[in-house]
């Protein structure tokens, strides 16, 4: 796969022995599904495929209309299937429509297990089953993977503390950067690289 190949005059070709290798426009590496463009649309919609998946496997255990209760069926929507659909978001830059869908393929599923109509609104359903909502979960999975590359030594940290002193100084961030997904997310930058991050 080949990042922003549209601003090369020739695409590069790449060979293992004597075969071609073709160029990709997506690659799945570790459950991230990573776009020659920096797109995040085909990895959500990779992970809502896969969130409906681990909900119709729940089936059996009482997750299906009429099923279990809706407690029993609570807990185990909580348990298996936000972890699917959220998987990765962190490391990839989110716009609206990314969350719009996230927030779609979560409501419908919970409403299918509840036997309601697609037509009907999620939002107050996902309230009063205390399911949080999409965007709530990704803002901490992003302030909580921005934490831990501060609080460990690696290779990014070196990387993070440049972006960070950038935005000190400027108060700019870099888009696409976990701490442009920080601040956009309603976090305080210096606080949450050294201590546990409050919104």
């Amino acid at each position: 796969m080949v990042i922003n190949g549209k601003r090369l005059l020739h695409q590069p070709e790449w060979h293992m022995n004597d075969a071609r290798l073709p160029n990709d426009e997506c690659l799945e590496i570790l459950g991230i599904t990573m776009a020659h463009d920096g797109s995040s649309g085909k990895h959500i919609e990779n992970r809502a495929r896969k969130c409906r998946r681990a909900a119709y496997s729940l089936m059996g255990a009482g997750l299906t209309y009429p099923g279990s209760s809706t407690e029993v069926k609570t807990h185990l929507w909580k348990t298996m299937c936000p972890p699917t659909l959220i998987y990765g978001t962190e490391a990839l830059p989110l716009n609206k429509k990314n969350i719009s869908m996230l927030e779609s393929a979560q409501g419908n599923s919970i409403k299918a297990c509840l036997g309601i109509p697609k037509r009907h609104h999620h939002t107050r359903l996902s309230h009063a089953s205390h399911i949080s909502p999409v965007e709530d979960a990704t803002r901490s999975k992003v302030a909580s993977l921005y934490n831990k590359l501060f609080s460990i030594d690696n290779p990014g940290r070196e990387l993070k503390v440049y972006f960070l002193a950038r935005f000190i100084t400027t108060g700019v961030t870099t888009q696409r950067t976990l701490l442009d997904s920080l601040v956009k997310g309603g976090f305080r930058a210096i606080p949450s690289a050294f201590a546990k991050p409050t919104a």
